[in-house]
């Protein structure tokens, strides 16, 4: 590999700045380094780092499922993602526990968009550092409104095979009853005919 040798003296003074290093390696670290930007923007989830409940990093997937434009939410809290204080509270109330606790959460909730839409997501949050949770995570958040729209589209075809089913049901009972009914009366008229002598 490439060695590299750069020396600069420093301004006002009598003194020069060395500064040597290995040319090969500092270009496989940026290379690696853009290979994990790439893969960090290419996801189809959304990716954020967060420290401090401030957003430090996140990819485009993210920035354009909420509506923002590049770079507008580094910076901002998560707060911006609750329709309220309170839901926001109460999701920060549970995730430093488990985050202790687990080192992971993972919950399902309605988040807002910056045009103040909502949508149903998946959040998935990592610790950055396990035994400290308070340092920052690393958080993933999916959009699943079209699976909730058909888990409850499966709910309520369900309940309507349900009901179709009791309706069968009732209606079985009701005709065999109808049908029975006057039955009876034939087989109750019949028997006295057969201990009748019938003549011509």
């Amino acid at each position: 590999a490439q060695r590299l040798w750069i020396q600069a003296g420093l301004p006002d003074t009598d003194k020069s700045l060395a500064i040597f290093g290995n040319i090969g390696s500092t270009y496989e670290r940026l290379g690696r380094h853009a290979e994990q930007l790439a893969i960090f923007d290419a996801a189809t989830a959304g990716l954020m780092a967060v420290k401090d409940h401030l957003i430090h990093r996140c990819n485009r997937t993210l920035e354009h499922m909420f509506g923002y434009g590049l770079g507008e939410m580094l910076g901002r809290s998560i707060r911006i993602f609750y329709p309220d204080e309170a839901a926001f509270a109460e999701l920060s109330a549970r995730l430093t526990p488990m985050l202790l606790e687990q080192h992971r959460f993972v919950d399902e909730c309605e988040l807002v968009r910056q045009d103040g839409s909502r949508f149903w997501a998946r959040l998935s949050v990592q610790a950055i550092y396990p035994d400290q949770p308070e340092l920052g995570f690393f958080g993933m958040v999916q959009d699943i409104t079209a699976e909730r729209e058909a888990l409850q589209a499966m709910r309520q075809a369900k309940e309507l095979a349900e009901q179709a089913a009791h309706a069968k049901a009732d209606f079985l009972a009701n005709m065999s009853h109808e049908i029975r009914t006057p039955m009876n009366a034939v087989i109750g008229m019949a028997h006295p005919l057969q201990k009748t002598s019938m003549t011509p």
